[in-house]
């Protein structure tokens, strides 16, 4: 079995980006491999939705989070619109499906205890701990006004790196309305 990191945007999505995501994930999964990915709005959150339809059970699904179970989803409730990487209409339904996750397989959330705050420094860790988990990577870098994908570029370069097969399915949202 391989482990296929998939990593993108939390920002915001398009109906093409979606529809992306979720025919790589579920090539993937119906080929009996896993996902690994981090637990964050946009990409992830639709790249764990998609694998959980194939895998109720999240055997072949591993989900990265910057910090420990509880701090991270008490980071996320609580920050409102200062939470990185999680747009704030977000946070309370991400929080109930990583929440999911772990009760479906408790070992399919892997949270980081040394992170002693959620920030940037935080979820490059994790970007870099989702690489180390991954035989390959996929990417979907999104352009729009906000944002250049950098943290998803972090990833690509880890995955470089470590001479992982890369796949990059880049998007320009710029020239949405």
């Amino acid at each position: 079995m391989r482990w296929y990191c998939v990593s993108g945007s939390w920002r915001r999505l398009n109906g093409a980006v979606t529809d992306a995501v979720r025919r790589r994930v579920s090539e993937i999964m119906r080929s009996g491999d896993g996902i690994v990915s981090g637990g964050a709005s946009g990409v992830d959150a639709v790249a764990l939705d998609e694998a959980l339809r194939h895998d109720s059970a999240a055997r072949r699904i591993r989900i990265f989070i910057p910090a420990t179970p509880e701090r991270y989803f008490h980071h996320l409730l609580a920050s409102g619109s200062r939470a990185r990487y999680t747009r704030p209409e977000d946070a309370a339904p991400l929080v109930a499906r990583l929440r999911e996750l772990r009760r479906r397989n408790p070992d399919a959330l892997v949270g980081n205890a040394a992170d002693r705050q959620i920030d940037q420094t935080a979820y490059y860790g994790r970007n870099t701990a989702e690489i180390e988990a991954a035989d390959a990577l996929l990417a979907f870098p999104v352009r729009n006004e906000l944002t250049a994908s950098r943290g998803t570029w972090d990833t690509i370069r880890k995955a470089h790196r470590r001479r992982l097969p890369v796949e990059i399915h880049p998007f320009d949202l710029t020239r949405e309305t």
